[in-house]
């Protein structure tokens, strides 16, 4: 994000854009000259009409002045008492494209604009598994995805900015933008095959829409069935998790999303917005461990290989590597592990030139394999070691291979 106290260079301002968010943020057209500038009030003033301040917002990107009149008035706005709401809604957003927002709140008793160090941790898993849960909701409908379209869910995040805490218990904003080109599968160009931010962010709204009525239903019934009929509009296991943890503890969460009026659809819309308290979490947590429970089965597979491309992003956290199998007819996988112990083993199967046997739940992303929830079962043997073995194992059946290398039936 631009940092806050560094103005951006005024030919990368819109003015067009630009007198659109200073309405969006209360400021009121008090005079204008076709085509070359309009005059803005700040908001707040009972009698706007009658304002003569010097907010001049020039319309010529292609006149001489346009830059020192363009710099004066972002100055101008940055250091008025609404500098807040240049800091947190108009800044963010003037030098990208049109973008939606994405607001998610969680209500606790600490200060305004903070909040308790492990909430605020859960405030951010919850935003980022509510978002990958939504992207992943364009693709197909699933009662829980686990891994699958992970990648195009990653390169929905990478589109999004995340924007400045506002004033709150806390809050998380991200920007996403309406016009960003998302590839649905890997290196994917051709036509059909490429999602539209906006597009991606209409499925989102619509599974926090079905979720909340699945809620409201549950209220009322204690019955589920409200979430299994909203799995067709995007209700899923991931979903439903985010949002329990979004309303749990505290005083509960919501979502906000604003939708960018600089951008086509179909004119004018409201605000979406979802609460969920405290007590919704119940029927959320019920609801998460009901989906994941009626999904397909996973079917643990075990493979066999050498370990290279290790890496741990989070201290502490299990971490992921990859497996030159030697086994079956996947060639490479990528390996998500259950727990940090195993993941020392795997560092030391590479350091040893180890091949190593793992479990875990076979699953496909785009041309990509990974085995879920992990674990190590043995160092089968040195890469040198494996000679012979290795050579007549690989012509027998998958079972009987991996029976020959470990020496006994399994």
């Amino acid at each position: 994000m631009t940092n806050p106290g560094t103005l951006p260079s005024p030919e990368r301002i819109d003015p067009d854009r630009f007198t659109l968010l200073l309405e969006e943020a209360g400021w009121k057209l008090v005079g204008a000259r076709r085509g070359q500038y309009k005059r803005f009030a700040p908001p707040g003033l009972n009698d706007p009409s009658g304002f003569r301040g010097s907010l001049i917002i020039p319309l010529d990107r292609g006149a001489p002045e346009f830059p020192q009149m363009m710099s004066a008035a972002v100055r101008e706005v940055s250091n008025t008492d609404a500098g807040d709401l240049w800091r947190r809604v108009i800044q963010p957003r003037i030098i990208v494209d049109t973008a939606d927002q994405f607001q998610f709140r969680k209500e606790t008793d600490a200060p305004p604009g903070t909040i308790p160090w492990k909430q605020g941790e859960e405030l951010f898993g919850a935003a980022r598994l509510a978002l990958v849960a939504g992207a992943k909701s364009y693709v197909e409908r699933l009662r829980r995805y686990s891994n699958r379209f992970g990648q195009f869910s990653n390169r929905f995040l990478d589109s999004i900015l995340m924007g400045q805490t506002g004033v709150g218990s806390y809050i998380v904003t991200a920007y996403a933008p309406t016009d960003a080109a998302i590839p649905i599968t890997s290196g994917s160009s051709t036509s059909g095959r490429i999602a539209q931010g906006r597009d991606i962010t209409l499925h989102f709204a619509s599974a926090l829409e079905a979720t909340a009525e699945a809620v409201e239903h549950y209220r009322s019934t204690s019955s589920l069935s409200g979430f299994d009929a909203g799995v067709g509009r995007g209700v899923s296991f991931e979903l439903s998790s985010a949002l329990e943890s979004l309303a749990r503890d505290g005083d509960g969460g919501n979502i906000t999303i604003t939708w960018d009026s600089g951008a086509d659809l179909f004119g004018e819309i409201a605000d979406s917005h979802f609460v969920f308290t405290r007590e919704d979490g119940q029927a959320l947590a019920r609801a998460a461990t009901h989906l994941a429970a009626e999904s397909e089965p996973t079917v643990r597979q075990t493979v066999i290989g050498r370990v290279h491309l290790l890496t741990k992003k989070h201290l502490g956290g299990p971490g992921v590597f990859g497996l030159d199998s030697i086994s079956g007819a996947v060639r490479k996988v990528r390996v998500r592990l259950r727990d940090a112990e195993n993941y020392h083993r795997a560092v030391n199967a590479h350091d040893g030139d180890l091949i190593l046997a793992v479990s875990g739940e076979l699953e496909r992303d785009g041309n990509m394999y990974w085995l879920l929830n992990a674990e190590i079962l043995s160092e089968v043997a040195h890469v040198d070691e494996l000679g012979e073995r290795l050579s007549s194992a690989s012509q027998l059946t998958d079972q009987a291979f991996t029976e020959e290398l470990f020496g006994e039936s399994s």
